[in-house]
């Protein structure tokens, strides 16, 4: 996602939205202008009757605004998240394109990981406590190795946002944003990117 350009990245939210967009229920609205305060991409405004407005040309489809709304005033429509699982395995099929492979080398951090996405420009509390460094040749083996050590563990007090629901799930990350983060190496096997065979060997 760091790798491609703006406009890549705000067509692949775009993807994540279903095509439809941010909804605004002004029955809920406090006005606050909360999510507008808190918008980096100033994607947002109220109009000049007080209508809450979204700029198609700015907006990145990031969710802050949706998360940081403090009455749910705002919200996804049609979210399809598989769309936006197999635009990022496009768009990494791109980036990687543009490299030589045998210079390619891939390193996950698994430190640090929180909630919400980097793209927020802020952070939060770990969502797990840290675990370390994973590093492979294969993008697809060190994703599903980097899945499969975070699978199981339990989430760490304060990290998630007040009055969050855990949902059902196999995954941590399914219990808290209700999507199976498995389906995205589907999309990068699919583009022969890798596969998900993979031994661990610790390194002290």
């Amino acid at each position: 996602m760091g790798c491609v350009t703006t406009k890549t990245r705000k067509d692949l939210h775009y993807l994540h939205s279903g095509g439809s967009g941010i909804i605004w229920d002004e029955s809920l609205c406090s006005f606050c202008k909360k999510c507008i305060n808190e918008c980096r991409y100033k994607a947002n405004k109220f109009n000049k009757d007080n209508k809450y407005e979204t700029s198609q040309h700015n907006c990145t489809y990031c969710l802050h605004c949706v998360e940081i709304c403090p009455n749910n005033a705002l919200s996804f429509s049609g979210k399809n998240y598989l769309d936006f699982q197999k635009g990022i395995g496009i768009a990494t099929e791109a980036v990687l394109s543009t490299f030589n492979p045998k210079y390619v080398y891939h390193i996950n951090f698994l430190l640090n990981i929180t909630f919400i996405c980097d793209c927020w420009g802020m952070s939060t509390p770990p969502l797990v406590h840290d675990i370390g460094i994973l590093s492979s040749s294969d993008i697809v083996a060190v994703e599903k190795a980097s899945l499969d050590i975070i699978k199981n563990l339990s989430v760490l007090p304060n990290s998630l946002p007040k009055d969050w629901s855990l949902r059902k799930g196999n995954h941590i990350f399914e219990k808290v944003w209700g999507k199976n983060p498995y389906t995205q190496l589907d999309y990068l096997i699919d583009r022969k990117l890798g596969n998900q065979n993979y031994i661990l060997e610790e390194i002290f």
